[in-house]
């Protein structure tokens, strides 16, 4: 099973270079973790969720991320903006 999350994220990290898929897809997938060969990270999170700039649901996330300070500095002021 941890092979195949591990496939899914190699693949979808592939797609979504090409845009075939959207990048909060895989910033979730780095967000949970899953515990199967995927660890979490926050971090890697954040850079995806910043690069889906159209997608109102990654940005209310990374809002979250932000207020947080899980993955980013913990900052109001681009929360807000």
């Amino acid at each position: 099973m941890a092979q195949d999350l591990q496939k899914a994220v190699k693949w979808h990290r592939l797609a979504a270079v090409q845009e075939h898929i959207t990048l909060l897809n895989l910033g979730i997938i780095y967000e949970r973790g899953y515990g199967q060969g995927i660890r979490r990270d926050y971090r890697e999170t954040v850079k995806w969720l910043e690069a889906e700039k159209e997608n109102l649901c990654a940005q209310a996330h990374l809002r979250i991320m932000h207020t947080s300070g899980f993955g980013a500095s913990r900052n109001l002021i681009r929360v807000y903006m």
